[in-house]
């Protein structure tokens, strides 16, 4: 029985000395707060961070997660933890979870978010997908044809995003280039 008991207890022993990792503690490239996830407040301790630096204060005394800044700080792998990092994860969290394309610049220590139409996105839902492609291709094929085509350009936004492939033409080319955006984006 005590052989039982000291082989259970040094079994125990073992296992706690097994470190396991949950989803928050695996290391996602950016996530310098050790949540598991990329938020506006890893962008915020990077240019805490970043701030510091250029003012010429101790890093170690501002950051609440300095060992984590220098290990996953360089979101955007150019060899340097600086305000770029920041302005990047907040670029990538913005697209991710919006269908616009938009750029993140920091000004002072706040985040400017200028957007930029989707092109493609002639029916304006945020979205490129077939719809889009079926509206160039009425389009293209209204104003091949002769046909008025002053309705499609005063109700969708054919002349701001529909010439995707930048030829200065809205043609079947750019039905083509939507319609391939749609399908590797919904892999």
């Amino acid at each position: 029985m005590k052989k039982l008991t000291a082989f259970l207890s040094a079994l125990a022993l073992a296992a706690a000395a097994v470190p396991s990792f949950t989803a928050a503690e695996t290391p996602v490239r950016g996530d310098v707060t050790g949540d598991g996830q990329l938020t506006g407040a890893d962008a915020a301790e990077i240019l805490r961070y970043y701030s510091a630096l250029l003012s010429k204060a101790d890093p170690t005394e501002e950051c609440h997660y300095y060992d984590n800044i220098m290990l996953y700080g360089d979101y955007n792998e150019d060899g340097r933890i600086d305000g770029n990092d920041s302005s990047a994860i907040m670029r990538d969290i913005i697209n991710s979870t919006d269908k616009t394309f938009l750029d993140v610049t920091i000004e002072g220590n706040a985040y400017i978010a200028t957007e930029y139409p989707r092109m493609g996105d002639v029916n304006g839902d945020g979205m490129v997908d077939g719809s889009d492609a079926t509206i160039v291709l009425r389009y293209f094929s209204n104003l091949i044809s002769g046909f008025d085509v002053s309705d499609l350009e005063a109700n969708y936004l054919i002349l701001e995003r529909g010439d995707v492939n930048n030829d200065g033409v809205i043609d079947g080319c750019d039905a083509t280039v939507i319609l391939r955006t749609f399908a590797e984006e919904n892999k």
